[in-house]
């Protein structure tokens, strides 16, 4: 299946490219194309949207649904400086991967790719009831049905994705772990660039994570020759999640990106496990040090 749909912008998008890595494979806009139907539409919480949702597939792997939302902020919208808090976003498009991880790590093969603004198989979320139809047309597509509901933090409903097919309660990685790790929660960066990472422990040592890119209104500067425009948010890629003895974390952001390059960022959580700290200077996944525990 050849992915389709994305921001409908593919400028704004391709520049966006620099600071973060996408996933998601865009053909060229036209007018009448690449247009979400909710764009447009105020968004009350994306982050609690998007990312990972996901269950046990009985076989040792996982099944879920991976949901990478974009918005946009009014450029001269009030903030704190560090969080998108109070400010008003709003729909520019929704991708969605369908999965099926088998193994101990995600990797290439194990999802589909979808979006609200597709023709032939669009994605459709009305009031927390998420669908999605795909007949397969082709040798190692499966066919998709999705028919969730959000209920609080989780999806019950219907998943089909080849040969499974079940009636189930999608959840963030790691809900059902009990897991004293320290890596496992929400972290923020420090810096001017806005990255949150989440993380998920999926079985003991193992994890799972999406990041969110960020651009905060008052911390982004352009020439005096360019015209404002609206600031673009990314919501829910999927990042590969490493510890490396007590206190070692790596995050991999761009690790599963059909369009360019991992980026690699290292660091050490503090002895009271709030904050991961690189000794090594800004790196090339973002100009920033250090990550705080947001929960």
């Amino acid at each position: 299946m050849r992915p389709r749909g994305g921001w409908g912008l593919r400028a704004v998008r391709c520049a966006m490219l620099v600071s973060f890595n996408a996933s998601w494979i865009s053909v060229p806009a036209t007018a009448s194309q690449d247009v979400s139907p909710y764009r447009g539409k105020p968004v009350a919480d994306p982050e609690g949207l998007s990312g990972l949702w996901e269950t046990s597939n009985g076989h040792g792997g996982f099944v879920g649904i991976q949901m990478m939302l974009g918005t946009s902020v009014a450029p001269d919208a009030r903030s704190n400086g560090r969080t998108l808090e109070g400010v008003e976003q709003l729909w520019e498009y929704l991708n969605l991967g369908v999965y099926e991880q088998k193994g101990p790590e995600f990797v290439f093969g194990d999802g589909n790719y979808f979006s609200n603004s597709s023709k032939d198989a669009p994605v459709r979320i009305e009031d927390g009831h998420l669908q999605l139809h795909y007949a397969s047309r082709g040798a190692g597509l499966p066919a998709v049905d999705l028919d969730l509901v959000k209920r609080g933090d989780r999806w019950v409903g219907r998943f089909h994705r080849g040969n499974f097919d079940q009636q189930v309660t999608l959840e963030r990685p790691g809900a059902v772990l009990k897991t004293e790790n320290k890596v496992a929660g929400t972290w923020r960066s420090v810096g001017y660039l806005g990255r949150m990472v989440h993380v998920g422990e999926q079985a003991p040592g193992q994890f799972a994570g999406w990041a969110d890119a960020l651009q905060i209104p008052g911390t982004v500067r352009s020439g005096p020759s360019v015209q404002p425009h609206r600031l673009f948010e990314i919501y829910g890629e999927r990042m590969r999640v490493q510890t490396a003895g007590e206190a070692g974390v790596m995050f991999e952001f761009g690790a599963y990106s059909a369009v360019c390059c991992a980026r690699t960022w290292a660091g050490k959580i503090s002895v009271d496990g709030n904050s991961i700290e690189s000794g090594s200077g800004p790196s090339v996944a973002g100009p920033f040090t250090k990550f705080v525990r947001v929960h």
